[in-house]
């Protein structure tokens, strides 16, 4: 594509990406997204094919992002730097997963799938690095993950507003939740295993050297 056309394809992206996380993926239309843009309805037909193809397109770019992203942190990057780039990068990010993931369907199973993807990538980069412990069952762990990470998206009013502010990236909000979220990843909810100890007895499981391990345990 000319100049032109990769930045017309860029507009239109990130005017759709916008669209659809304010009125919704099916509510919002190509003509509107057109007009957002100021070109034709035939220009983005051009570029993308249908509405389907424009929206495959924006989870497409919008997962590169992100992967590298998240990547480049957990190989070293500062975390300070990395939530401020994600406070000015990302923010129109998530009114447009909330959308994808509540109407359903399979566009929102295949966002799903492409999180949990880009959180496998995020273990394969953090554990060689040292900043991720490599856990007992990899993909219960990204699922639950991506699961704890989809709810704060969609309540974003609701937690934003728990938080002292209006939307996730209200720089208190931002600096509550990631410190608070940060805290938890790093030491854990319980202050020692026995939770864990339990309920690998109960369900009869049994994996020595997963890595799972108190962080904190009590003097003896």
């Amino acid at each position: 594509m000319s100049s032109a056309d990769l930045q017309a394809h860029a507009r239109i992206r990130d005017a759709a990406i916008r669209l659809f996380g304010r009125q919704g993926v099916k509510a919002t239309t190509i003509r509107q997204i057109a007009e957002e843009v100021g070109v034709s309805p035939a220009l983005v037909i051009h570029h993308f094919g249908s509405k389907d193809g424009l929206r495959r397109a924006c989870d497409e770019w919008m997962m590169d992002r992100l992967t590298a992203s998240k990547t480049a942190a957990l190989s070293g990057q500062e975390a300070f730097q990395w939530t401020m780039r994600a406070q000015a990068e990302f923010q129109p990010f998530y009114p447009y997963i909330a959308a994808s993931i509540s109407e359903g369907g399979d566009n929102a199973e295949r966002l799903f799938d492409a999180m949990c993807q880009l959180t496998r990538e995020m273990f394969a980069v953090g554990v060689p690095a040292g900043t991720l412990r490599n856990p007992a069952d990899l993909e219960a762990m990204v699922t639950v993950l991506v699961a704890f990470s989809l709810g704060a998206t969609t309540l974003e009013r609701q937690v934003a507003r728990r938080l002292g502010g209006a939307t996730m990236f209200d720089s208190d909000v931002l600096r509550r939740y990631s410190l608070a979220t940060t805290d938890l990843f790093t030491h854990g909810l319980f202050a020692d295993s026995r939770m864990l100890d339990q309920l690998r007895a109960a369900f009869g499981v049994d994996v020595p050297g997963d890595g799972i391990t108190d962080p904190d345990p009590p003097a003896a």
